[in-house]
C-alpha cells in the first residue's frame, strides 16, 4: 500500500473521532485500497457469545458491503459459536493482526456451515481481521473479506494493517471512554432529579447549566422565584434579588479563585405562601479554566410548604408498617393533625392513634416528632417529587 493511501486511511480514522459518519468512509477506503468486499468493525463479547454490530453510544461498531440479507443474519453466527473465523482467532490478543487462513485452513473452513451458508452465497472466501482493543473478555474488531477471485490476503497486507492499529486504538479507546462518561452523565442526571429538593449548576455568568426537576418546578410556579430577562435568577422583592446575586456571584468568584467563599444561605419571600423559599449557595471545586459549559456553583431550593407526595408504600417496605399505619406516619410528616389524619381516611380517632403507637414501635421512636424526623430523612423523604 502507497504511503499516501495510509495516510488517507489514517486522516479518515481520526475524522471519525469528531465525526461518527465518517467511520463508513473510513471503512469504504479501507475494503478499497485493502482489494475487499465487505468490511465490519464489531464488538465481541467473548463472556456471553454476543456480538455488537450497530451501537448509538459506540458510533465506530457498523458494517458496510454486506449483502444486508447476511448481514442481518450475522449476530446469529457469531453468538451461536457458528463463525469459525471468530471462533478460532478467540484468543488473539489485542493489537494483533492476522488471517483467516493462519486460524482455519481453507479444507477446514469450506466444511463449515458458516462457509456454505454464509460466506459462498456471497462469494466470500478470504479474510484479514486485527483485534483492535481486547479488555477482558471484550473484544474489538476489524475485519475485510475478499472473494476467491480476489485471492487470499498477503503479508503485505498485514503489515499495511499493522501501521493503522495503533491509530484505531486510540479512536476506540476514545469511544469507549465517551460512552462510559455518557452513560455516568445519564446517571447522575437520574439521581439528581430524584432529589426532593431543587438543585440548580450555575455557570461563571451565573447562568443556569442545569436544573433537576423539582428546581424546574419552583422556577414554573414563579412564586418568589423566577428568571429576568436577562436570564438571571430574581426575587420577587428587589432587595432580595440584589442579595441573592451576591451570593451567587461570591460563590462562582471562589470557584473560580477570585475570592474566598465557603457557600451562604438565604430565604426569598413567596407572596403565594406563609412559607419562604429557603436557598443554600455553594461554590464547586477549584478549577483554572473558566469555560461557559463548566458549573462553578450550586444553588439547593428548599420549599418546605410545597404540596409533598411521601412513599407509604416504601414504609412498609422498610419498617414493616401496614399500609394504614404508614399512611398515618407520611400524613404527619407533611403536617396534617391526628384528627385530620381520622377525617382523611375515614377512620376513628381510636383507629388512627392505635395505628400510630404501633408505628412507634416498629420504627423504634417515641414520639410523633421523632416518627417524622425519621420519615423526612429516610428514603420515603426522597421519593416524594
Amino acid at each position: 500500500m502507497k504511503e499516501s493511501d495510509l495516510l488517507q486511511l489514517i486522516g479518515k480514522i481520526y475524522d471519525a473521532t469528531e465525526t461518527p459518519a465518517c467511520w463508513t468512509d473510513f471503512q469504504e477506503q479501507f475494503a478499497d485500497l485493502f482489494h475487499g468486499e465487505g468490511c465490519v468493525l464489531y464488538l465481541h463479547d467473548l463472556s456471553s457469545c454476543r456480538s455488537l454490530f450497530g451501537h448509538s453510544a459506540l458510533s465506530f461498531v457498523r458494517h458496510t458491503r454486506f449483502d444486508l440479507q447476511y448481514a442481518a443474519t450475522a449476530p446469529y453466527f457469531n453468538d451461536n459459536g457458528l463463525n469459525v473465523w471468530l471462533e478460532t482467532s478467540k484468543n488473539i490478543p489485542g493489537g494483533v493482526v492476522f488471517t483467516t487462513s493462519q486460524t482455519i485452513s481453507d479444507t477446514d473452513l469450506q466444511k463449515t456451515a458458516f462457509y456454505n451458508d454464509w460466506l459462498k452465497p456471497q462469494g466470500l472466501a478470504y479474510g484479514l481481521g486485527g483485534v483492535v482493543l481486547r479488555q477482558n473478555d471484550i473484544s474489538v474488531r476489524l475485519g475485510v473479506t475478499r472473494t476467491k477471485q480476489q485471492g487470499p490476503f498477503t503479508t503485505s497486507d498485514v503489515e499495511s494493517f499493522r501501521q493503522l492499529m495503533p491509530h484505531l486504538q486510540r479512536a476506540c479507546n476514545l469511544y469507549i471512554k465517551r460512552a462510559e462518561a455518557e452513560a455516568l452523565r445519564n446517571c447522575s442526571l437520574e439521581s439528581l432529579n430524584a432529589l426532593p429538593m431543587g438543585l440548580i449548576l450555575l455557570n461563571q455568568h451565573a447562568r443556569a447549566l442545569f436544573c433537576n426537576l423539582a428546581a424546574e418546578m419552583i422556577i414554573e410556579r414563579n412564586d418568589g422565584f423566577s428568571l429576568d430577562a436577562n436570564g438571571r435568577f430574581c426575587s420577587s422583592v428587589a432587595l432580595e434579588t440584589k442579595a441573592l446575586q451576591k451570593l451567587i456571584m461570591d460563590s462562582i468568584d471562589a470557584c473560580l479563585g477570585k475570592g474566598l467563599c465557603a457557600g451562604s444561605t438565604m430565604k426569598l419571600t413567596r407572596p403565594g405562601s406563609v412559607y419562604p423559599l429557603y436557598l443554600q449557595i455553594s461554590p464547586l471545586p477549584s478549577q483554572s479554566l473558566s469555560l461557559d459549559q463548566m458549573p462553578c456553583a450550586v444553588l439547593f431550593i428548599f420549599d418546605v410548604g410545597s404540596n409533598t407526595k411521601l412513599s407509604a408504600e416504601l414504609l412498609t417496605s422498610l419498617y414493616g408498617l401496614s399500609l394504614g399505619e404508614a399512611q398515618v406516619a407520611t400524613s404527619l410528616a407533611m403536617g396534617a393533625t391526628l384528627d385530620l389524619i381520622a377525617s382523611e381516611h375515614h377512620r376513628s380517632i381510636h383507629t388512627v392513634r392505635t395505628q400510630l403507637k404501633q408505628a412507634f414501635r416498629k420504627t423504634n421512636t417515641r414520639s410523633q416528632t421523632d416518627l417524622v424526623r425519621l420519615v423526612l430523612s429516610g428514603p420515603a423523604g426522597f421519593g416524594r417529587m
